[in-house]
This record gives structure tokens, sequence and C-alpha cells, in this order.
């Protein structure tokens, strides 16, 4: 399934707080470091913690810190996987992926923009505990 919209993460800390992050096709790096294409502010992530890779069609998240957990989640009704390091694992739309205890990240496609937002801060905003 080709994608016809911009594809984004939107990460969203324990404040209620977020940003997102507009997805281009190949490898998005992710970390507490600088170099990263998403740079995050908290101090557990590793500083090269995860990339994502997108091929024009399906995304692949890889986890490659060997000694933080982070666990992905496919739907709200569904139990949190813990990632194998270095593994990929194909995410889609609405994807949740727990970094830390503050971070989340959440794969969204933009077909309409502004509802898509809104109802993802309404679905995440109260998430403030690691229970994931």
């Amino acid at each position: 399934m080709e994608i016809h919209y911009t594809p984004f993460i939107r990460v969203v800390y324990s404040t209620g707080n977020f940003n997102d992050f507009n997805l281009n096709i190949g490898v998005t790096n992710i970390g507490r470091g600088n170099s990263n294409d998403i740079a995050l502010d908290d101090p557990i992530i590793s500083s090269i913690n995860s990339s994502l890779y997108f091929d024009g069609y399906t995304f692949s998240f890889f986890d490659l810190s060997e000694s933080n957990k982070t666990y992905i989640k496919y739907q709200e009704s569904e139990n949190s996987i813990l990632l194998e390091p270095n593994t990929p694992y194909q995410i889609i739309n609405g994807t949740r992926i727990q970094l830390s205890n503050e971070t989340q990240l959440i794969l969204l496609f933009c077909e309409d923009c502004e509802n898509n937002h809104q109802n993802s801060l309404n679905q995440t905003t109260p998430r403030t505990t690691t229970i994931f």
C-alpha cells in the first residue's frame, strides 16, 4: 500500500507536550544526541536510541539500544511487546512506541492533519505513567 500523504512521528512527553516530525523516505535516527534526525530531551534515552526506516510503502522500527527497554503497542486493546534490539518491527498508523517513562512515539499518517493531530493529542495527553 503506497502512502499518499505525509506520515509523521509524534513525540509525546509525560507532561502532555508533544512535537511532530515529518518522515521522509529513508532512515530517520532517533535519540538524545543532537546529530539525530529526531533529538529527544530525555536523559534515559540513549544518544543513538533507535531508527525508523521508510521505503515509501512500509515502516520498520529498530531499537538500537542494548541498555534501555523499548516497548511497542499496535492497538490500545493489545498488550505491549518488548522489542529485541537490532530487530526490525513493522509499524503501522497509530503504533505507539514507549522509549522511556517520559517519552512515547506515535506513528501517524496525515490524511486530515488537523483532526489527526487533535485526536492523537486527546488520546495521549492523560498518559503520564510507564504502564504502557
